[in-house]
C-alpha cells in the first residue's frame, strides 16, 4: 500500500561544485527495512563558513558579514560560551532582532545546538550576536549562504 510520496526536483545549477549537507533515508513501514534514497541536499561548497568571535561586553558584534543583494545566510550549528565571572543570556542576532537566545551560566557556563532546519537569517543581513550582560563569551557558528 502507498502511504506516502516524495517529489523531487532536479536542478543541476545548484549543485555544481557542491558540498554535501544531508541525505534522505526511507523506512517501508512494514518491513521495517531501510532504503536509501539516491537524493542528497547540497549547497555551493564556497558558500560555507564558520567564524569564532570573543565578546568582552554588550555590545553587538557582527559575526558573518552581509551576503549580497537577495541572498540570505542558514544558521545550521551554535556553539556559544561564557569565560566571564557573570551569568548572562547569549544572543545570535538576525540584524538587530534576536533569533535564538541561551542562557550562559558564569565561569565555563554554555551550549551548542545543530538546528534540524537551518535557521534563515534576512537576505542581506549579517548575523550578529550579543550578550544580555558584561561578560566575556565566545560565540561560534556555522552556515552557507543561498
Amino acid at each position: 500500500a502507498v502511504i506516502g510520496s516524495v517529489s523531487i526536483l532536479n536542478i543541476p545549477a545548484l549543485v555544481a561544485g557542491a558540498a554535501q549537507i544531508g541525505s534522505v533515508t526511507v523506512v517501508q513501514a512494514a518491513t521495517g527495512v531501510t532504503t536509501p534514497l539516491a537524493v542528497e541536499l547540497r549547497t555551493n561548497a564556497t558558500s560555507c563558513a564558520t567564524t569564532v568571535v570573543t565578546i568582552a561586553g554588550v555590545a553587538t558584534t557582527v559575526l558573518l558579514a552581509a551576503p549580497a543583494a537577495g541572498v540570505r545566510w542558514y544558521i545550521t550549528d551554535i556553539t556559544i560560551t561564557n569565560a566571564g565571572v557573570t551569568a548572562c543570556q547569549g544572543n545570535l542576532l538576525d540584524g538587530a532582532t534576536t533569533k535564538y537566545s541561551g542562557y550562559l551560566a558564569a565561569s565555563g557556563g554554555g551550549f551548542d545546538h545543530t538546528f534540524a532546519r537551518p535557521l534563515p537569517i534576512t537576505a542581506a543581513a549579517t548575523v550578529n550576536a550579543n550578550c544580555s550582560t558584561t561578560s566575556s563569551v565566545v560565540f561560534a557558528v556555522a552556515g552557507y549562504t543561498l
